[in-house]
């Protein structure tokens, strides 16, 4: 009886914090800045940063799927109109972009208030088409690459479709997963981690001269 006692309290002293920290956890996750590759002129207009709605996102273990969180926002109306000798006799026209962007956001663990700060690339192919007095269109998406940190105790991976490879017509975001045992492969191709950083070296030198 003594054992099982022992026992018992044991599980208790150690068990009771793990079950207490396996239900939903809340975070805060918002873009504080959008940078576009230079010479894309229908990127720069069209992409803008969602504004964050000041509420919580929730993480719930149980349903074994991540949350995800939109950023960044597409839409072709705030293209400006085109010069009339750019418009068709049938009154088209297209402007195709294609193109690297950042977006700078930040994290927080609502529970502690910890945040970190992080970076997340990607790249828009852009075909946007005016008719009818005014511009529509879709645009292919390659956004993402992984990032990790603990905060408040919560260990956090955070992703998006482009560190697995992946275009999408979906607007720009970021899966959150906290725990151990994230549901992807996260391993971004060698070859597209090249063309990403290629791609967005005059954002990192403009960051830097900003900083001297």
């Amino acid at each position: 009886m003594r054992v099982r006692g022992f026992a018992f309290v044991l599980f208790g002293l150690l068990g009771a914090p793990a079950l207490g920290t396996a239900g939903p956890i809340e975070f805060q996750l918002a873009p504080t800045g959008l940078q576009v590759q230079p010479g894309t002129p229908a990127i720069s207009a069209a992409l803008y940063p969602l504004l964050p709605s000041g509420t919580c996102h929730t993480f719930d273990p149980a349903t074994g799927a991540p949350s995800v969180v939109p950023l960044v926002g597409y839409d072709p109306t705030r293209l400006a109109q085109p010069a009339p000798i750019d418009v068709h006799s049938d009154g088209t026209t297209h402007w195709n972009n294609d193109g690297y962007f950042r977006v700078d956001y930040s994290l927080t663990d609502a529970a502690s208030g910890e945040s970190a700060e992080f970076s997340a690339w990607g790249r828009a192919h852009m075909y946007n088409v005016y008719g009818n007095g005014q511009w529509s269109g879709t645009t292919y998406f390659w956004f993402g690459g992984v990032q990790q940190v603990t905060l408040g105790g919560n260990d956090y991976t955070i992703w998006g479709p482009g560190s697995q490879g992946l275009y999408t017509t979906e607007l720009p975001a970021l899966s959150v997963w906290v725990g151990a045992n994230p549901p992807a492969t996260l391993t971004p191709e060698p070859g597209t981690f090249a063309l990403m950083v290629l791609g967005l070296a005059p954002l990192g030198l403009r960051r830097l001269r900003r900083t001297w």
